[in-house]
């Protein structure tokens, strides 16, 4: 099938490549033109495992281009996919300038179009948006009727940043929003035939209101077990890992497979303590539906509590950082890991830019690592951090080591190593990626989340 998709960003991209790999003819659009010519190239834009080998055999096959022109796409494709930015405005809700500018556009291009043609949102919006802003900006624009003319539908997206295009070529289901029927067999044969996953049919409101539910549910889990880990912290000798550890070998959670084998479901990865959630979907999305809610006279409880738990995680690390130090006033600190989370270079709300900004203010030098962030992490602190080229380098000559990220070459980092490079060892590690008794045999201090020693 010939599809366009709008947007060449983490959702659009991997998209493009996906569809291409199962043999669709895709044709990407992306207003600026350095963008254009770095995929072109054979390039990403942005880091994400498994993506380039997929780029490089899309655009060897001819089976992906990338062109400016919404109306050239348009004529020249069944379907039109909008994977657009939805930001997070100032007061918490999304920012739809975006949706209406790709709307209009289409709208336009649609008006000189005489075949049927499908408009599938993958931006996450609020229910309704779908219906009440893109489908009205077409009508209006382009003088036809969705249903007869043109079709609308919803297709979120549930893809994880580093692991994207996994997540793309093996769906655990398709969710399909349709407002008409013929729009729904079009996207039924696109995605049925392409992959194997159950595809739930929908409507547009409900496709919208799965995303946000989903997303909120997970992030739910990590402000859950989060706040286990502050109850344990108060406590004293309480270990929220090992809490928590318990509760996920309850059966209701780890199911038996017909071996009798433990199951463990993913979602545990979601129910251990950490420094808190980031990226550029759980703090907007909860803080959209926490709007969304009030604007609906629901009251904002569960959803806004994992924000506020969110928020007091990441404050809590920072305290616990500089008391641990004694004052970060003239110290300094290396920071291992600035993304948001492993396989990934994405920075947005990453705990890590909490806990730097805190340091500095507070007088800290911070020496930070991460083996792919980098670069989006002098768009943030400029020259006021040092870059290191190796965890080794960040490690020399500091007095606190802070794990922020997960990725693997930081868990294979022996505490001799810590002592090695340091100038006094002191390490706190908000992923619980170490044995703190290898550090109490070196008598180097351990701090970690969730666990606090009397």
């Amino acid at each position: 099938m010939k599809v366009s998709i709008i947007g060449t960003g983490y959702v659009g991209l991997a998209s493009s490549v996906g569809l291409a790999a199962r043999g669709h003819d895709i044709i990407g659009v992306e207003k600026r033109q350095e963008v254009i010519d770095i995929i072109t190239s054979g390039r990403s834009p942005y880091y994400e495992e498994g993506l380039e080998p997929l780029l490089h055999a899309a655009l060897k096959d001819g089976k992906f281009r990338v062109i400016s022109s919404i109306a050239q796409a348009v004529q020249e494709s069944e379907v039109t996919m909008i994977c657009v930015g939805t930001p997070q405005a100032d007061d918490g809700r999304i920012d739809l300038t975006a949706i209406r500018e790709v709307s209009k556009a289409l709208g336009d291009a649609l008006k000189a179009k005489k075949s049927y043609h499908v408009v599938v949102v993958k931006s996450t919006v609020l229910p309704g948006t779908s219906l009440n802003v893109v489908c009205k900006e077409i009508e209006a624009r382009s003088g036809k009727k969705m249903g007869h003319d043109f079709g609308i539908a919803m297709i979120p997206e549930f893809l994880r940043e580093g692991s994207a295009i996994k997540d793309f070529m093996e769906p655990d289901r398709i969710v399909i929003g349709a407002e008409d029927a013929k729009a729904g067999a079009i996207l039924r044969e696109l995605f049925g035939k392409s992959f194997d996953a159950p595809i739930v049919m929908v409507n547009t409101k409900t496709a919208e209101m799965i995303k946000y539910t989903n997303n909120s549910f997970l992030a739910m889990c990590i402000s859950f077990s989060n706040e286990i880990s502050q109850i344990c912290e108060k406590v004293g000798n309480v270990d929220a890992h090992d809490v928590m550890e318990a509760v996920v070998k309850d059966g209701r959670i780890t199911a038996k497979a017909p071996d009798g084998s433990k199951v463990v479901p993913s979602l545990a990865s979601y129910l251990y303590p950490g420094p808190g959630f980031g990226g550029s979907c759980f703090p907007k999305d909860l803080s959209a539906i926490v709007q969304f809610e009030r604007e609906q006279g629901v009251p904002a409880v569960l959803i806004h509590g994992a924000l506020d738990i969110n928020r007091r995680q990441k404050e809590d690390v920072v305290r616990r950082v500089e008391a641990a130090m004694g004052g970060a006033k003239g110290k300094t600190v290396a920071v291992l890991g600035v993304a948001f989370k492993p396989d990934t270079d994405d920075t947005r709300e990453s705990p890590s830019i909490d806990i730097i900004n805190h340091l500095l203010s507070a007088g800290a030098s911070v020496q930070a690592y991460d083996q792919r962030a980098l670069d989006n992490a002098r768009k943030i602190w400029g020259e006021r951090i040092a870059y290191c080229k190796s965890w080794a380098e960040a490690l020399k000559g500091s007095e606190m080591a802070v794990v922020v990220t997960s990725w693997d070459e930081f868990r294979k980092i022996k505490a001799e190593e810590f002592v090695q490079h340091m100038k006094t060892p002191r390490v706190f590690d908000c992923r619980r990626l170490y044995d703190g008794a290898q550090f109490a045999a070196k008598k180097v201090p351990y701090y970690c989340i969730g666990y606090r020693k009397e």
